[in-house]
């Protein structure tokens, strides 16, 4: 699945209020002779948790139960035709919502059962995601990749010249003039197909360089604008240099690898590709935990699960920073717009996990949720918010 239909399915899921709502989330390991056999064992202990969870066979409750362990069943024969590159498996099943999901990543393995799905794996998965693009201009072609973690495909760039020596005639370079096959010279002034008037080599030729490059970017430019993508450089430090001089899109640029990586597959690109990627989002998760301290001086910083609570439930987070393996029971006060932490209650209710619901409040609210290693968050309570006022 892309980013964009993992977001969609996340504000969707987040949306979701209705018992019982199942969430069950796995690691699939299809390199592992027995992972049939642990996702059936893993399948039926959410079956067990669900039966026993769930009301009387013959309340409200205990027919609602019975219908999601019949879709249960449906889907568990469904489970072991996995898609190429899926790494995690989500499952949710409430009265109106039944959805599979495939990641990319290793997620945690979960069952859970309540009012709502429990949504941290999906939105932890989706923080890591990051679709990109692959523009590989070597000395001799060039070549654009749609990129998914390590995952390459190629894509066509409408108007994206392949070679130096396609571009045709040039308006603003009325020096290269297009000729026929017949016409095509092989002594001084004649390039593949190309009339140089004065000779010389198209590529050594500065002018010529400058229009390729210009025209490589146009063309990148209005794929980027329509996808909202961001670009990795791949090419000699000599090609990057020129792209980098007459680019216009530098902002987009995530980095460069440079080499001569013509004759390299590109299974080994997208390792190349990812790797730069995963450092960046790196570099701009730190960025924000710097971010966190100036909301501090700012006043628009907020720590800890009760006033992150509060923050969440008025809309206020812009920006949510938690650990990864962070959770919290708590009870809720005041319809919910309170939760007292680390509390049990007989009369009122329990959250199970006021982390996960607040990173749903976040969600459906328009907020970022960004996180963090275990202990990066010590100083902050484990749980952090830049507030939008």
């Amino acid at each position: 699945m892309t980013k964009a239909e993992i977001q969609e399915k996340l504000l969707t899921l987040s949306k979701e209020s209705s018992y019982p709502s199942l969430t069950i989330t796995f690691t699939v390991n299809p390199e592992n002779p027995q992972y049939e056999y642990q996702l059936k064992r893993h399948i039926e202990e959410a079956k067990q948790k669900l039966r026993a969870t769930v009301g009387p066979e013959h309340s409200e409750e205990g027919d609602q139960g019975k219908m999601i362990l019949e879709r249960l069943e449906g889907i568990m024969a469904d489970l072991t035709n996995f898609a190429a590159g899926c790494r995690g498996y989500g499952i949710f099943i409430s009265p109106s919502i039944d959805t599979t999901i495939c990641l990319p990543f290793e997620v945690d393995n979960t069952t859970t059962i309540g009012d709502s799905f429990q949504v941290r794996e999906l939105a932890y998965a989706l923080s890591r995601m990051e679709e990109y693009v692959v523009l590989h201009v070597s000395e001799h072609k060039v070549i654009a990749w749609r990129g998914q973690n390590e995952n390459l495909a190629v894509v066509q760039i409408p108007d994206l010249p392949i070679t130096i020596e396609e571009q045709g005639t040039y308006t603003d370079d009325n020096r290269f003039t297009h000729m026929s096959p017949a016409h095509r010279g092989t002594g001084p002034g004649h390039q593949n197909g190309f009339t140089h008037q004065g000779g010389g080599s198209q590529v050594d030729n500065p002018e010529h360089m400058r229009n390729f490059i210009v025209k490589i970017d146009q063309a990148v430019g209005k794929y980027l604008q329509d996808e909202n993508l961001r670009v990795v450089l791949i090419g000699t430090e000599n090609r990057l240099g020129h792209y980098t001089k007459y680019s216009r899109h530098g902002d987009r640029v995530i980095g460069a690898i440079k080499g001569n990586y013509d004759h390299l597959p590109s299974n080994e690109i997208g390792k190349m590709a990812a790797q730069v990627v995963q450092e960046k989002l790196d570099e701009e998760r730190e960025e924000v935990l710097h971010n966190l301290q100036n909301a501090i001086g700012q006043k628009l910083y907020v720590a800890g699960v009760q006033s992150v609570w509060q923050a969440a439930y008025e809309g206020r987070v812009r920006t949510l920073v938690v650990e990864k393996h962070y959770q919290c029971k708590g009870v809720l006060k005041e319809n919910g717009y309170f939760i007292e932490p680390n509390q049990e209650s007989d009369t009122e209710p329990v959250v199970e996990d006021a982390v996960d619901d607040i990173i749903e409040m976040v969600v459906t609210k328009g907020g970022n949720v960004v996180f963090t290693e275990d202990g990066k968050l010590e100083e902050h309570q484990q749980l952090a918010a830049i507030t939008r006022y």
